[in-house]
């Protein structure tokens, strides 16, 4: 097979790992732009409309979802994309007032749609880049580019990196946890704990099932000390792994603050999610 492989792609194999990403980019890119408009200005995902109209709610003032079967990190994003884009368009005219704004919403969503569509695309070629770059990191660059590759063309990936949903930037934030797992993992660096914790929290606050990941930064934590051979209380009362706990919750609750300033409607929603989904 490894011979087969050399004799097929001698010339793609020697390219240097820059160029090797920057063509699976290209790849993933030119698979995802393509019907990145499609259905517009209608929305056939009742997901996206409902998205879309948390995010244009911000702009009233209100910055409580009142809605918690997924947390709120997505659509802060969105509605901070669209704040920006607002900002722009009042200096150079196209809007004369907040309400304009919203009014230009419903009167036709493409641009507002394409705006959540085009972040999505960000996130997924940064989920390529990652995938590869931890295939490379873990095995080798053959496995890396067989990784990002297999990604590009996944149906589900890529069909769901043609909507503004916050499932893609989930998948983003929990592939990057996982990267620095891996360097925490091999070498027990404060930095890697911080980070995975941090991510983990941004992960979770984008949509849940983030918090899972705790486990496999536990295990890695578990196994770098062992091979280390560090004594269990090190193991069980260790700095970097509380930080790393701490930066989860902290960064939860900046991307769903009202979990926790609304929680019993997050927690009524939160437990109608968690017994439709099990």
């Amino acid at each position: 097979m490894n011979i087969s492989f050399k004799k097929k792609f001698p010339v793609f194999l020697n390219h240097s790992p820059s160029r090797m990403l920057l063509c699976l980019l290209l790849l993933g890119l030119t698979t995802r732009v393509i019907g990145l408009n499609f259905g517009l200005p209608f929305l056939y995902h009742v997901d996206e409309a409902r998205f879309a109209q948390i995010s244009l709610k911000y702009f009233s003032g209100d910055l409580n979802p009142h809605f918690f079967h997924v947390p709120s990190f997505y659509t802060y994003l969105l509605a901070g994309v669209w704040g920006i884009i607002y900002l722009i368009g009042k200096l150079l005219g196209c809007f004369s007032s907040l309400e304009h704004f919203i009014a230009s919403f419903q009167a036709d969503p493409t641009y507002f749609i394409l705006i959540g569509r085009l972040i999505n695309l960000i996130f997924s070629l940064g989920t390529i880049a990652l995938v590869f770059t931890l295939g490379r990191k873990i095995y080798s660059l053959r496995a890396g580019f067989w990784a990002a590759l297999l990604l590009i063309f996944s149906h589900i990936h890529n069909k769901i990196s043609h909507y503004s949903l916050p499932d893609i930037p989930m998948v983003f934030f929990l592939v990057l946890t996982f990267y620095f797992i891996w360097e925490l993992y091999e070498k027990g660096h404060t930095r890697s704990y911080l980070l995975a914790g941090l991510f983990a929290g941004l992960a979770t606050a984008t949509k849940y099932g983030g918090q899972l990941l705790f486990l496999p930064l536990f295990l890695a934590h578990y196994d770098y000390h062992r091979r280390e051979k560090h004594s269990w209380r090190t193991i069980f009362i260790h700095g970097p792994l509380l930080g790393a706990g701490l930066l989860f919750i902290i960064a939860f609750l900046a991307g769903c603050p009202f979990s926790l300033l609304d929680f019993k409607t997050f927690w009524r929603d939160f437990q109608w999610q968690s017994q439709h989904l099990y």
